[in-house]
């Protein structure tokens, strides 16, 4: 994840008093595992989907984090 899209899911988390913990335990993650890659050391594949589902339980528009409009992957 790029650095500037991880502050932004720092930043809601924090405006909404929220942790990186509970984030990760709602994406179903480790929260080791979440931190590595908001602070782009993991290997872990960042895919659209994964962006999708941060932004959407953080309830805010995909673009407000990434920048861009949702794109479907292709398969």
């Amino acid at each position: 994840m790029k650095a500037l899209q991880a502050l932004r899911v720092k930043d809601i988390l924090k405006d909404q008093g929220r942790s990186q913990v509970w984030l990760a335990g709602r994406l179903g993650m480790d929260s080791t595992t979440l931190s590595h890659i908001l602070s782009g050391y993991s290997r872990y594949r960042v895919t659209t989907q994964l962006k999708a589902k941060i932004a959407e339980i953080l309830g805010v528009p995909y673009a407000m984090i990434y920048g861009e409009e949702l794109q479907e992957e292709e398969t």
